[in-house]
């Protein structure tokens, strides 16, 4: 979905990321359980206010009846912090330079059941090659191991939040 915001606000921002859970929800038909998002955005959320100057993200578990999100201040990866009820993990792997003007970043709304990664078991595959620089003395040693990451199973659990709204936040 897209987010056109000339002046973006947490406020606003919040209702996008509850419309990326009720897209997730209604068209895959189960619920998402995370949202990922890059650390500028997380922290744009938490220094959000309402019009009496209380923040909307608060960095405590006591939840205050106007607070959207609860959660610590500082953090990176798996954060503690939540909004609308799903843990967000932050990651500076995503891009800040999405957009017309390469200056937005992005927010993904998923459901983790569907996302697969196969891994190996144990310790990586070694192969060992005596005779291809035997003139040199060497030998040759090659490690190696199998990775994959399924997530275009079913691209109804992921839901995404681009656009304008989500330019680099000014403090």
């Amino acid at each position: 979905m897209t987010y056109t915001d000339a002046s973006p606000t947490a406020a606003e921002l919040y209702s996008k990321i509850v419309d990326g859970i009720q897209q997730v929800n209604s068209n895959r038909y189960a619920g998402a359980d995370l949202i990922v998002m890059h650390p500028r955005r997380l922290a744009f959320m938490q220094a959000g206010v309402d019009s009496s100057n209380r923040p909307l993200v608060v960095p405590s578990q006591n939840v205050p009846s106007n607070a959207m999100g609860v959660g610590p201040v500082a953090g990176y990866g798996v954060t503690g912090a939540s909004i609308a009820g799903l843990p967000v993990v932050t990651d500076a792997n995503i891009t800040t330079s999405a957009g017309t003007g390469t200056d937005e970043d992005e927010i993904y709304i998923v459901r983790r059941a569907d996302m697969l990664l196969f891994e190996d078991a144990g310790a990586p595959a070694l192969v060992r090659m005596d005779q291809t620089a035997g003139l040199n003395l060497t030998v040759t040693m090659v490690a190696y191991q199998y990775a994959t990451f399924i997530a275009g199973r079913y691209p109804a659990s992921i839901s995404k939040i681009s656009g304008t709204g989500l330019v680099a936040p000014t403090f």
